[in-house]
């Protein structure tokens, strides 16, 4: 009954209509007026100017510890902490009691607003705006200059900036719950939190990044950095062992469903620029083991092109980046026994197309829909799915990601020497290898 640009929503709709249809069932979403739905809407049209209350806060802080603590333990939430409710289900009697069934919780970012709103504006900024500030403030604490400070900043890449984050901030909500400071603390607590975190669910590895975020935040202890401490160390031995990583051991597709596909989009002259465009994006990725991020940083200002095939260089900074590693060239060769398949052929017909639209645009790979501008990884990423799931790919096992398994692992089918396959997919050993076959 029409589409949607999920692709993952769209299978379980499918799912649902068929169903259906098994079942001698049809469907109709219906739109129903707000003077009609009176049940539902009662409570919004029904104006009552006595809705706000407001809470002695020492008497709440006091019911919140006591009644709230199993709750809160079981649920990673926190009963909300501002003073003033709308539309409360609590009951306050004259001595301000708080009836324990009847406190609202709301949603953990909610809890964390409200938790902050009763403190200082310097602790609101450090929640609110980035936890990883208080890492440069620390550095400038010590006597670096900002422009230094700007540049360790930078060696940790935007991602893990993302991740320590989320860490920090529960750290920093952890300790004004429990009226400690969070610079200068105790071991004994950190291992509260990282007991916190286990209690609300989180795997080894999360724990693992919990305990990064923090060294990189400054907490030591006797000298030591608190990932180095050894009964942090001794504690996420435990967490292993209690709860070890589980491996997906998924058999990888194999490329021919995939090929099968990029066959019938053929002759190129003749399909849509979005066919043209997933056809190339899917052909790059897997004659070269791209990663997204690799097809994402294409320019044509880094494109040589030669008698068979267009080299592509990348400057910009890739995953498997580090000092005294060169990244590998992008290289899309000619085919000549499958024209269909011809990677080639794709791009010269893809820049043919895209002459009149590119304007000034450097990048390769561009928007097949207005206003044709360079396209994010996340799009790329959706883009192959897109094709694997035409081509019959269970794509809620198997993610864009998988396409760097799947065509060296055909590579390794068709004796291609391991040292090519691994200069080609960026991985330092076969062991690395050896957990994508």
């Amino acid at each position: 009954m029409g589409g949607i640009k999920s692709i993952e929503c769209n299978r379980i709709a499918r799912k649902i209509w068929i169903w259906c249809i098994e079942h001698q069932i049809w469907l109709i979403a219906t739109h129903i007026p707000g003077k009609l739905n009176t049940k539902a809407d009662y409570q919004s049209r029904n104006f009552n100017d006595q809705i706000e209350w407001q809470l002695n806060k020492n008497n709440f802080e006091k019911h919140d510890r006591t009644l709230c603590k199993e709750d809160y333990k079981r649920q990673g939430r926190r009963a909300v902490c501002g003073t003033t409710l709308a539309n409360p289900t609590m009951v306050c009697s004259s001595n301000e009691t708080v009836n324990k069934q009847s406190i609202c919780y709301q949603s953990k970012q909610k809890a964390i607003d409200s938790t902050i709103q009763g403190h200082s504006s310097s602790f609101r900024k450090d929640i609110e705006f980035d936890g990883m500030s208080d890492i440069r403030n620390r550095l400038q604490n010590r006597g670096i200059s900002e422009k230094t400070s700007t540049i360790i900043m930078a060696s940790w890449r935007s991602g893990t900036q993302k991740q320590y984050k989320t860490y920090i901030k529960k750290w920093f909500i952890f300790c004004l719950e429990r009226k400690e400071d969070k610079f200068h603390t105790s071991v004994e607590l950190v291992l509260e939190f990282l007991t916190y975190l286990f209690e609300c669910g989180l795997s080894y590895s999360a724990l693992n990044s919990a305990r990064s975020a923090l060294s990189a935040f400054g907490l030591t202890f006797d000298n030591v950095p608190v990932g180095k401490h050894p009964l942090v160390i001794r504690f996420l031995k435990g967490v292993y062992h209690l709860r070890p990583t589980v491996h997906n051991d998924v058999n990888i597709w194999d490329v021919s469903i995939v090929l099968r596909l990029l066959r019938r989009l053929s002759p190129v002259a003749d399909i849509s620029v979005k066919d043209l465009t997933l056809k190339l994006v899917m052909l790059i990725a897997l004659t070269n083991a791209t990663r997204s991020q690799s097809i994402h940083l294409l320019k044509l200002s880094n494109m040589q092109k030669q008698k068979d095939c267009f080299r592509f260089k990348i400057f910009d900074l890739l995953k498997q980046s580090r000092p005294g590693y060169k990244n590998p060239e992008v290289i899309l060769k000619s085919f000549p026994p499958d024209r269909r398949l011809c990677v080639y052929l794709v791009l010269k017909e893809y820049l043919k197309r895209t002459v009149d639209i590119r304007s000034e645009e450097d990048s390769l790979i561009l928007s097949y829909i207005k206003p044709h501008k360079k396209v994010s990884c996340s799009t790329i990423s959706r883009w192959i799915k897109s094709i694997m799931c035409r081509a019959g790919i269970d794509t809620s096992i198997f993610k864009a990601h998988s396409t760097r398994s799947a065509s060296t692992s055909k590579a390794k089918q068709n004796n291609v020497p391991v040292s090519d396959i691994l200069a080609k997919a960026g991985w330092s050993s076969s062991t690395t290898f050896g957990k994508f076959l």
